[in-house]
């Protein structure tokens, strides 16, 4: 099992894997774009779910056989609902939100980073920063990916992204902002423990002269169909509701804080 210290770890693999000079040539076949998450495949073999009252943020996937089958599979599964950013500005969308943990990493500032499971079976952070160039999602899409390539880490990473996805966004009042989704599958061969992973990051309209991003990866060593499901019910019904909460936000963009 990972040490319970590895978020730190799996920043670094969204920094390394969006590192375009970082990876190796031995990458895995490059994600197409998600499907409707109530189209998608079930998980391959029985999942043994767990007994509710044994599900906590430590082990979601409670006393089941296969804890990290049936924790993947609450992500694909279970309800969304909110979740905040600390000042309660920015308004969260997670599968399965009250079993998520606040966790952070003292190198990656983020506006806000969550945790499943102490094993770390999904990670989701979110990146709100002054934009460098332009503000549009595909800019600031850009702008993250230049930050990683620039922080990537020492790490053996192999991996693949998509294309870059238009998608929309639903704010308050049925409206909807134009976002971008890049999809990514990659291998990561660390000190402490070599794991494959599925994620995605989401890149937002956001302020003037604002860039917000949402990363998420899911655990794909054991069971990858699941670890997909996962990702694509993040991307299809969870990252676009990602959003300034209009009663804590005014006209303003709000201060570049790492919470």
């Amino acid at each position: 099992m990972k040490p319970a210290a590895v978020p730190a770890l799996l920043v670094s693999f969204f920094l390394t894997t969006l590192g375009v000079g970082c990876a190796t040539n031995t990458a895995p076949v490059a994600p197409t774009t998600a499907g409707s998450s109530a189209d998608a495949p079930a998980a391959s073999g029985e999942v043994a779910k767990p007994t509710p009252s044994t599900v906590t943020k430590e082990e979601p996937g409670g006393d089941s056989a296969d804890p990290e089958l049936a924790a993947l599979t609450r992500l694909a599964e279970e309800p969304i609902s909110r979740r905040w950013d600390k000042p309660e500005t920015l308004q969260i969308r997670l599968v399965d939100s009250k079993v998520w943990r606040r966790v952070r990493a003292e190198t990656t500032p983020s506006r806000a980073m969550f945790r499943y499971g102490d094993d770390t079976y999904a990670l989701a952070v979110i990146f709100y920063q002054p934009a460098e160039e332009g503000d549009d999602p595909k800019s600031c899409l850009k702008q993250f990916m230049k930050f990683a390539d620039d922080q990537a880490s020492t790490f053996d990473v192999s991996y693949q992204t998509s294309p870059v996805y238009d998608r929309e966004q639903k704010v308050a009042g049925d409206s909807k902002k134009p976002m971008v989704v890049q999809l990514l599958e990659g291998h990561v061969n660390a000190p402490f423990f070599q794991d494959d992973y599925v994620g995605g990051v989401a890149a937002y309209q956001s302020f003037p002269k604002t860039c917000l991003v949402e990363a998420f990866a899911a655990l794909s060593t054991h069971h990858p169909d699941a670890a997909r499901r996962a990702r694509d019910r993040w991307v299809n019904d969870a990252a676009p509701g990602l959003e300034w909460d209009p009663r804590h936000v005014g006209a303003d963009a709000p201060p570049f804080e790492d919470r």
